[in-house]
């Protein structure tokens, strides 16, 4: 069986009429440079957008957030104690040397839910 037929259309916006079978190469007036890639499907019903560089940094960015609850940067150690982590909350401390395994310099750490502790994942030493 031949694979069906398809058309290429150059839009700057995906229609509201989609045509079976279609690809839409749609350069967004809005966004001079940029070509978005639409595919619709064989009842021309819906239309799919071809992951780009921005959609995936899109997704690794909010994959980090959920995963890590982020990077919170604060100045000492008294205020990462103030802090209200969740699980797996990462915070970085320029001035880590209240911690007695760091004599000067910053120091990165992790929450761990389990053990209601901070973590030090890593220690840099001190600016210069």
């Amino acid at each position: 069986m031949p694979a069906p037929a398809y058309e290429v259309f150059k839009e700057t916006a995906v229609p509201a009429q989609i045509v079976p079978n279609a690809v839409y190469l749609v350069g967004p007036t809005a966004r001079p440079g940029v070509l978005e890639i639409y595919v619709s499907d064989a009842a021309g019903t819906a239309v799919r957008k071809a992951i780009d560089e921005a959609t995936v940094q899109t997704m690794i960015d909010a994959a980090v957030q959920a995963g890590s609850g982020g990077l919170l940067i604060v100045d000492d150690i008294a205020a990462r104690d103030l802090l209200a982590p969740a699980n797996g909350t990462h915070v970085l401390v320029v001035d880590a040397s209240a911690d007695s395994t760091v004599t000067s310099g910053s120091a990165t750490y992790v929450w761990r839910e389990a053990t209601s502790a901070w973590i030090k994942i890593s220690k840099l030493r001190a600016w210069t």
